[in-house]
């Protein structure tokens, strides 16, 4: 199978604003998103992201989507 390589590009300041908030853990790029399954229910299937955070709470949800907001970045959710 011939994989097509995504150029991501983020809003300027969005990963800054978004490392700040949440530490290394909560905040995933490249392969730890790509190595990652997308879901549990039928064939095997990878993320197609360069990008994951992986808020704790309900603030941290919250805080997410107010930043990707104000830098006005598309979300998916990806629920565990």
């Amino acid at each position: 199978m011939n994989k097509k390589k995504i150029d991501w590009q983020y809003p300027d300041g969005l990963l800054n604003a978004l490392t700040a908030r949440f530490d290394q853990l909560s905040v995933l790029r490249g392969d730890e998103v790509t190595e990652r399954s997308a879901g549990s229910w039928g064939p095997p299937r990878k993320i197609v992201s360069d990008l994951l955070v992986r808020p704790a709470d309900p603030a941290g949800v919250a805080d997410v989507l107010a930043i990707c907001e104000r830098y006005r970045q598309p979300v998916v959710t990806h629920g565990g």
